[in-house]
């Protein structure tokens, strides 16, 4: 990481302290390198326009860092779109952290003393949001499946390998945080309080329906099979992280929407009757990547298997098995695939490229 202070002490303007400097090479850190939350955002857009400081501050880090951004065309964009309404207000929460902060820059702390605390508020703050007494978690070991019944009387089946957070205690929402794995929602129909599931930058939005989710890795796969659901993903303005741009598509039944390393794919059609067959103990492919295969596999057998050339990741597969088939399945592979499978002594399995004839 540079050294801010040797960069910008000769370079910066008096008015700017090297605190704020600091302060906003964390801000930029957060959103550069780490995956934030949305309180997380909101708290940036309050620190970024409390004070011209900070703006001028968070410029000069994210110029510094970011070769080649007109700082000037950035500083345009937000003042032609701060006003919108499109943009959503911070939660309560935040004019309490707003609040907080200001009390430590009056002077109770040293000023870096000062920022530090405020980022451990920040992140403090996020922790509770979203993991506070409105959240329950759910979760499932390899090869269980676990069937939860909400208060609201929607049903959520969760596959193998699962973890979710779910809160319907809020007034104004139902909603569940998907983390990893595969879960099947039966949801109560409610107008005045939509259903909305989130997967990293991916809301599902519904009001009473039923639909697939599954998340492995980066990749997204929502399945509807009965009622419409509203999939949008918000991807946050390089600049200005609390400025989301938001791409959207509506599903019908038999429809669904794969989003794969963060793209959001065509919405293509599919079978209803094999959209969701892991609930009874079917898994069903159709030019799946064989990562995404693998990482099933992996939730639903204690033995693992390991894609060791990572290049065959991608390999798209086309089958059916039962999840008490999974050994017969590898075995077969290598009969569909350019691959070669060894099995350890402990059970688990190599996949590895397959070698031509003269050992390449």
């Amino acid at each position: 990481m540079m050294n801010l202070k040797s960069r910008w002490i000769m370079k910066m303007d008096k008015a700017i302290r090297l605190d704020l400097l600091e302060e906003a090479e964390r801000w930029y850190q957060l959103f550069k390198c780490h995956t934030y939350t949305m309180d997380e955002r909101d708290a940036f857009k309050v620190w970024y326009q409390e004070n011209p400081d900070h703006q001028q501050a968070y410029a000069q880090v994210f110029s510094s860092f970011e070769s080649g951004y007109d700082i000037n065309d950035a500083v345009a964009e937000f003042q032609t779109r701060k006003a919108s309404p499109e943009i959503c207000p911070g939660p309560s929460v935040m004019v309490w952290f707003k609040t907080f902060a200001e009390r430590w820059k009056v002077g109770r702390a040293s000023g870096a003393f000062a920022v530090f605390a405020a980022m451990v508020l920040v992140i403090l703050v996020s922790r509770i949001w979203i993991g506070g007494p409105d959240y329950t978690e759910y979760s499932t070991g390899i090869a269980q499946l676990e069937r939860v019944k909400l208060p609201d009387g929607s049903v959520i089946t969760l596959g193998a390998g699962s973890k979710i957070q779910v809160s319907v205690s809020q007034s104004k929402e139902r909603r569940v945080i998907m983390e990893q794995g595969e879960a099947l929602f039966a949801v109560a129909r409610d107008t005045t309080r939509p259903f909305i599931v989130s997967s990293g930058d991916i809301n599902v939005r519904v009001l009473g329906t039923t639909f697939n989710v599954h998340k492995m890795g980066g990749d997204v796969t929502v399945s509807l099979l009965e009622g419409e659901v509203h999939v949008a993903q918000e991807k946050a303005l390089s600049f200005f992280p609390f400025l989301p741009q938001q791409k959207s598509a509506a599903l019908r039944p038999a429809q669904q929407m794969l989003i794969v390393a963060g793209i959001m794919q065509p919405v293509t059609l599919k079978d209803i009757n094999e959209m969701a067959t892991w609930v009874q103990g079917q898994l069903n492919y159709s030019g799946a990547r064989l990562s995404v295969v693998v990482a099933d596999l992996n939730r639903y057998s204690d033995k693992p298997v390991i894609i060791v050339d990572v290049d065959l990741s991608a390999l798209p597969v086309t089958a059916v098995f039962g999840t008490d088939q999974i050994g017969t399945f590898l075995e077969g592979l290598p009969h569909i695939l350019p691959v070669e499978l060894r099995r350890k002594a402990d059970g688990s399995y190599l996949i590895f490229r397959r070698k031509n004839l003269s050992g390449v």
